[in-house]
């Protein structure tokens, strides 16, 4: 019984030393990740934009923000960044968990190795324009989605203003409901009505 119990816990130490082996293979392979990945430029972008958000507030309660000012909150916010999340490495803690909740260790060993071949660097290193261009046309052409929506819904809301005209209604009602499932009500005419008389 005895030897039963010494065989059991020492499995469970070899179980232990062996998942904190993978843990850390893991978190190697995060951090490979991060620094391939540029992440750590994360921190100094999040600085950037909590420095504005304080100045912007600084400027919207005090009046104008004068260069001495905004130097102060820079620093601030620069050494609380590196204080919590970089000395701590509280900010690689949250990769940590992320990559871990989502990938195995041997899918990083593969993205790792990706990453490090012609073609991974290559998109390392256009994925940011690719991806801001990628912003770009998509707003653009959200832009002539938009434009079309609005063209369309005028056109709908100009055909039930002159029906309702020629005595026909509830034909807003219907192009209403048509466009918005809701049900439909007075008000609707009467926007109609106040925008063509």
């Amino acid at each position: 019984m005895r030897r039963a119990l010494l065989f059991t816990v020492l499995i469970l130490q070899m179980l232990d030393i062996q998942a904190a082996v993978l843990f850390n293979e893991k978190r190697e392979l995060v951090d490979e990740m991060l620094k391939l990945n540029g992440t750590p430029k994360l921190v100094d972008l999040m600085t950037a934009s909590l420095s504005g958000q304080i100045i912007a507030v600084l400027s919207k309660q005090k009046g104008t923000v004068d260069k001495m000012l905004a130097g102060l909150v820079q620093s601030e916010v620069k050494n609380s960044m590196y204080e919590n999340f970089v000395l701590n490495n509280k900010f690689n803690e949250i990769f940590y968990t992320l990559y871990d909740d989502y990938f195995t260790t041997e899918e990083l060993h593969e993205m790792v190795d990706y990453y490090h071949s012609a073609a991974g660097k290559k998109e390392l290193k256009y994925m940011s324009v690719i991806s801001n261009k990628s912003m770009q046309e998509a707003k653009a052409q959200a832009k002539v989605v938009a434009g079309e929506v609005y063209k369309r819904l005028l056109e709908k809301i100009d055909t039930a203003a002159k029906t309702q005209k020629t005595g026909k209604k509830g034909a807003l009602n219907r192009d209403t409901n048509n466009l918005n499932n809701e049900q439909p009500s007075s008000k609707d005419e009467d926007v109609v009505d106040s925008h063509y008389n």
